[in-house]
């Protein structure tokens, strides 16, 4: 769906001042870092991005990767079925169905999800492509720090690049 398309079916919804006044606070707990976008257009884009990004990663993914790929997949896919089926709702319908769409993005803040624009997803993805065995060390050490490293030599090279 484009923005011309969303943007008709604001325009002939029931209520077009709801998705121009809708915002949303997205959270990544792991990184500091948050990100406010407001009307369902801007927060719509937000989430086409993540996906178009993680789309056109061409290696395989390790599992914490995949999941957040997953993750934007599903709330992207949600938020496209929201705009089809919300155009006749009113403000009510709207903000009882649009509270499934905020457990999906307070989701983000609790588990380690990476958008495709956060440098540490960069550098955890070209890690995983160019030394497979160092990316487990890395990975513990930016985000499970109190965990140890087992004294492997690929978790501690992991845990030294990412340093």
């Amino acid at each position: 769906m484009n923005n011309k398309e969303i943007n008709q079916i604001i325009k002939e919804s029931k209520s077009p001042e709801w998705f121009r006044a809708i915002s949303s606070d997205i959270s990544y707990n792991h990184s500091d870092m948050s990100i406010s976008k407001e009307g369902f257009l801007d927060i719509y884009n937000y989430f086409q991005k993540q996906v178009s990004g993680w789309s056109k990663i061409e290696v395989e993914l390790p599992n914490e990767l995949q999941l957040s790929k997953t993750v934007f997949n599903r709330i992207h896919n949600w938020l496209s079925k929201f705009i089809i089926n919300a155009a006749d709702k009113e403000t009510n319908q709207l903000n009882n169905d649009w509270s499934q769409y905020s457990n999906q993005v307070s989701s983000l803040a609790r588990g380690f999800h990476f958008p495709i624009d956060l440098p540490l997803t960069k550098f955890l993805i070209d890690l995983h492509r160019k030394n497979p065995n160092f990316y487990s060390g890395a990975y513990k050490f930016l985000l499970e720090p109190k965990n140890s490293f087992n004294n492997t030599p690929e978790l501690m090279s992991g845990a030294l690049m990412a340093y």
